[in-house]
């Protein structure tokens, strides 16, 4: 016949669930083959007993299960269902678990441990976090597009545009660079003409552009019209490392088309590497299509202007020449 202990052990070990007991030291007395293996990354449910988290995980994150831990067994309030991040004891790898942690007592009602209980939800909070990601993003680029069709100077129109692409993505540095080629050379060149923070308005100030060739990112990005992503710049033989942007790790550039015709592209850099997702360059290639279209029609806008008071200014020469020629009779 099975006894009460064997069984108990049995349905540990079967529990997909991370289960685990500590006594009033937060040390380990009991654990299942779930918690062990999967989380503390060792052999079997024995090898736990009598270790503490100080034993098996990064000392930051040890006393923070510590210190939780034992007020909880100071109060006796539990912590039910509370999602967090913990290191994953053997890779290090962040695991999303979904906890509970209560305290232990005993027929006085003194408490003498702590009962811990976690799912391991990684799989479906990522998948969380990312719908999250891509709904903000997507209302960034409705920002943006709302913001672009409401002004008509083209400086104005890029630098807004790029200070709020910086500010709604959190991205370390953003740029906008366009073309504009000398009549008397074949040679292309881009100019940096919006930046973000004190480093765009120092590389502003100093004129910053770059050749429209394979030298660099934005170039290589502006000569095939398509959007290059480099995840770790010190392995991208293109990437132009700047002394005035020493932190970048990686870097995404998008072309500006409008009317078939690449005019400039968006430089977006991060402190992270591998940040840049194939979605990500979807959700900025629709911000710099909007903002090409807006570009363009601000250009447009500003032709016209110009075009009406040229006119009107001719218009008035031609009533004063008027005027002068019939005062003179």
């Amino acid at each position: 016949m099975i006894s009460e202990q064997d069984l108990f052990q049995l349905l540990l070990d079967n529990s997909p669930d991370y289960i685990f007991f500590k006594d009033r030291q937060s040390c380990f007395i009991r654990s299942n083959r779930a918690h062990t293996t999967s989380l503390l990354a060792l052999a079997g449910p024995t090898d736990v007993i009598g270790k503490t988290d100080f034993d098996l995980f990064p000392e930051e994150d040890a006393q923070r299960f510590f210190d939780e831990e034992q007020q909880i067994m100071e109060t006796g309030n539990a912590i039910l269902a509370r999602e967090w991040e913990v290191p994953n004891a053997g890779t290090g790898e962040i695991m999303w678990l979904s906890e509970h942690k209560v305290p232990i007592k005993d027929e006085k009602g003194q408490i003498i441990g702590l009962l811990g209980i976690s799912r391991d939800i990684t799989v479906q909070k990522k998948a969380e976090i990312e719908e999250e990601k891509r709904s903000a993003q997507l209302k960034a680029a409705a920002d943006v597009g709302y913001a672009a069709s409401r002004i008509l100077d083209p400086q104005e129109l890029i630098q807004h545009s790029v200070d709020l692409i910086g500010e709604l993505f959190d991205r370390y540095f953003v740029g906008l660079y366009l073309i504009e080629g000398n009549p008397y050379s074949d040679e292309k060149l881009a100019f940096l003409r919006a930046a973000t923070g004190e480093i765009g308005a120092q590389l502003l100030h100093d004129g910053h552009k770059l050749k429209v060739n394979n030298q660099s990112l934005v170039g290589k990005c502006i000569d095939s019209g398509e959007a290059v992503i480099a995840q770790d710049v010190a392995k991208e033989s293109a990437h132009t490392a700047h002394e005035l942007l020493p932190l970048t790790r990686s870097e995404m550039v998008i072309p500006l088309v409008s009317r078939g015709e690449t005019i400039g592209a968006l430089t977006v850099q991060s402190r992270q590497e591998s940040i840049f997702t194939s979605e990500d360059a979807t959700v900025y290639q629709i911000m710099a299509g909007q903002l090409a279209i807006a570009l363009e029609n601000a250009r447009l806008f500003a032709q016209v202007e110009q075009e009406l008071e040229e006119a009107k200014e001719a218009l008035r020469k031609y009533v004063r020449k008027g005027w002068s020629d019939y005062l003179s009779k």
